[in-house]
C-alpha cells in the first residue's frame, strides 16, 4: 500500500484535504482495531499482580518509545533568519511531511531530504513492528490482525503520498531508491515483530505486555499524530466530509470484525 501510494504521489499531485481524509480514515480504523483486537484480551487476562504490572509496563513502554521517536525525529522550528532551503532540509514526522511537500514543490532543485527519509524509514520500521507484534499477539483469534493491518496500511499509504511528493525533483534513481526503502523496512519490521512475539507468546505475562505495548503505541499514533496532523493540514478549520472519514473507518472495521464471526 505504501509503495503503491508513493509511486502515485511521485507522478500526481494529491490535494491536502484528500491526504487529511486518509488520515481520518486511518485513525478510525486504528481506534476500532485497538477496541476489537487488542483491548478484549487485556480485559480477559488474570488480575494478579504480575499481570497488572505487565499491562502497566507494556503500556508505558509503548508510549515511551513513540514519544522518544517523535522527540528525536522532530526538527526544531526554523529560525526567522533561516533560509527556506535550510528549513526544507530538516523535517519531523507526521503532518510536517505535508508541509515538506508544499515547500519542495516551490524549490527548483531542493537538497536531498536526509532527515525526512530517515524519519519515514524509522516510522515504517515501527509500524511494521506493531503489525507483527499485534498480529502475533492475537493470533489465537481467526483472521487476527486483519483490521490492524488494514488500518496501518492506510496510515502508511498516507505517509507514502506526502513522502513521495518531496522526491519529485530528485534524480529518478535516487527517488526510486528512497520510495522503495520504507516499504522494505516496513516488511522487515513486521517479520521481526512476528518472530519476537512468537518467541514470547509462550509466557502469558509477556503476551499481555505485548498487547498493552501495541495498544498504547496505536493510541498515541491516533491521538498525538494522525488526528492532530490531519486537522492542522486542512485548508479550512472544519471540512465535514474529511472528518466523516474517521467514523467511516471505525464503522468499516466493526463491520469487517462482525463478518469474520
Amino acid at each position: 500500500m505504501m509503495l503503491f501510494m508513493s509511486l502515485v504521489a511521485y507522478r500526481l499531485t494529491v490535494p491536502t484535504d484528500v491526504m487529511s481524509a486518509f488520515q481520518h480514515l486511518a485513525a478510525g480504523l486504528l481506534i476500532s482495531a485497538v477496541s476489537v483486537e487488542l483491548v478484549p484480551p487485556l480485559l480477559e487476562a488474570p488480575s494478579d499482580l504480575t499481570t497488572m504490572l505487565a499491562i502497566v509496563g507494556g503500556f508505558a513502554a509503548g508510549i515511551g518509545m513513540l514519544t522518544l521517536l517523535a522527540t528525536f525525529c522532530e526538527a526544531d522550528e526554523a529560525d526567522e533568519d533561516e533560509s527556506e532551503q535550510d528549513a526544507l532540509a530538516r523535517t519531523p514526522r507526521g503532518l510536517t511531511h505535508l508541509e515538506h511537500a508544499r515547500r519542495a514543490a516551490t524549490q527548483s532543485a531542493p537538497p536531498y531530504p536526509f532527515a525526512l527519509v530517515a524519519a519515514v524509514t524509522t516510522d515504517a520500521a515501527v509500524d511494521g513492528l506493531l503489525v507483527g507484534v499485534a498480529s502475533a499477539a492475537v493470533s489465537a483469534q481467526a483472521d487476527a490482525g486483519l483490521i490492524l493491518s488494514l488500518a496501518l496500511a492506510v496510515e502508511m499509504g498516507f505517509t507514502g503520498l506526502a513522502y513521495a511528493s518531496t522526491l519529485r525533483k530528485q534524480p529518478p534513481l535516487t527517488a526510486l531508491f528512497s520510495i522503495v526503502l520504507p516499504p522494505l523496512v516496513l516488511a522487515v519490521g513486521a517479520v521481526v515483530g512476528v518472530i519476537a512475539a512468537a518467541a514470547l507468546a509462550t509466557a502469558p505475562t509477556m503476551h499481555v505486555a505485548l498487547l498493552a505495548f501495541g495498544t498504547s503505541a496505536l493510541l498515541y499514533l491516533v491521538t498525538v499524530e494522525l488526528l492532530h496532523e490531519a486537522h492542522n493540514a486542512m485548508e479550512k478549520q472544519h471540512i465535514w466530509w474529511v472528518e466523516l472519514m474517521f467514523f467511516v473507518g471505525f464503522l468499516v472495521a466493526v463491520v469487517l470484525e462482525k463478518l469474520q464471526k
